[in-house]
């Protein structure tokens, strides 16, 4: 959560309008504008302790609007969201000429270093009535995704965007496990000992990942302990691609760099030169008669490590053209017995180096 001076000088930064800066500040200091409520039909108030934002967030939808509020909790670019931020009520005019009175809460004020985001959350259905009903104010654009334009003009005339989501935009697997998570973001739920989460930080400082079932055998530790770390957004988990309730199937990371260095190397999609060398992790390659192991392959740029230890950044134009000349040979048996790379080797910000090529 922001300072009020921080939030200030990133409004100041992102050049927003004094209308819209004005918005947003009432925003942060007056939400929720109004309180949560059940309204029936399955619709439960579900509270959760936020360390982001450092206070108790509550929502009204505990299978949509909670999975989608712990999601800006977790995720590193949101500098901190509101719920129910402001109320929007101007006037709008469509195609047809026609006035149209806009009278509308959004679910969230998302801030990141980049935007500001007034996001609305809608389910699918909904939204295909109400598109039905009001064609001048949804519509649903050729990439999928929801807008209202005439809104998101109006915003955008004040410095702040907006937003259409829906339960499609969050992973399936993510909801199941954030409402396996429910009980212990709960803000009476008890901490993880210290000494607990040390031990957990120090196994993944030496080993960088581990499937939940190591852990547990690694140290002794409970299943809870483990839980109220994830919920805490204090570890790391595969939260997106695995059940958490299947300790053989999901994997804890040391930090978000692991995490998405190793769902990249793990992808089958190596940078390929067609019919000569291939250019993948553990490819051993020589040139000048000095022999490399390709240890990082990006989007545009690999890194080859010599026998004694030192790198070099090269990109994959420059390996095609030398392969293409025959002056990068790959060795014999290339890959085959490759020792597999130890992420625990590399810093946090070597590896968001190395994600970037």
């Amino acid at each position: 959560m922001l300072e009020n001076s921080q939030r200030e000088q990133l409004l100041d930064r992102l050049g927003l309008p004094i209308a819209g800066r004005r918005l947003i500040l009432d925003a942060a200091k007056y939400a929720p504008v109004r309180q949560v409520r059940s309204k029936g039909g399955g619709n439960v108030i579900t509270p959760y302790q936020s360390l982001k934002m450092q206070r108790t967030v509550e929502t009204e939808s505990r299978h949509f609007e909670f999975p989608a509020a712990v999601s800006h909790e977790y995720d590193p670019e949101v500098l901190e969201y509101y719920p129910q931020p402001c109320r929007l009520q101007f006037e709008v005019i469509d195609k047809d000429g026609e006035i149209h009175q806009i009278d509308h809460t959004p679910d969230f004020l998302v801030i990141t270093e980049l935007s500001v985001i007034l996001e609305e959350r809608k389910p699918w259905s909904k939204l295909e009535g109400l598109a039905r009903r009001y064609p001048w104010r949804y519509q649903l654009g050729t990439d999928g995704h929801w807008y209202a334009p005439l809104i998101e003009q109006w915003l955008a005339d004040r410095g702040i965007a907006y937003r259409i989501r829906t339960e499609r935009d969050i992973p399936q697997r993510r909801i199941e496990n954030i409402l396996l998570l429910e009980d212990y973001l709960h803000p009476a739920a008890p901490p993880c000992p210290a000494t607990v989460a040390q031990s957990i930080h120090d196994a993944l400082a030496e080993d960088a990942v581990l499937y939940l079932a190591e852990l547990y055998e690694k140290l002794d530790c409970r299943a809870d302990d483990v839980f109220k770390l994830i919920a805490d957004g204090l570890l790391v988990s595969d939260i997106d691609y695995a059940p958490l309730s299947e300790p053989h199937r999901c994997r804890i990371f040391r930090d978000t760099a692991v995490q998405a260095f190793e769902h990249a190397r793990l992808r089958p999609v190596p940078q390929a030169i067609p019919g000569i060398v291939d250019i993948r992790v553990g490819t051993s390659v020589t040139y000048d008669q000095q022999p490399y192991t390709v240890v990082v392959v990006g989007s545009s740029k690999a890194v080859l490590q010599s026998d004694d230890g030192n790198s070099v950044e090269v990109a994959i134009e420059t390996l095609e053209k030398l392969a293409f000349k025959q002056d990068l040979k790959a060795t014999e048996n290339s890959g085959s017995q490759l020792e597999p790379i130890r992420l625990s080797d590399f810093t946090e910000e070597e590896l968001r180096v190395a994600l970037s090529r």
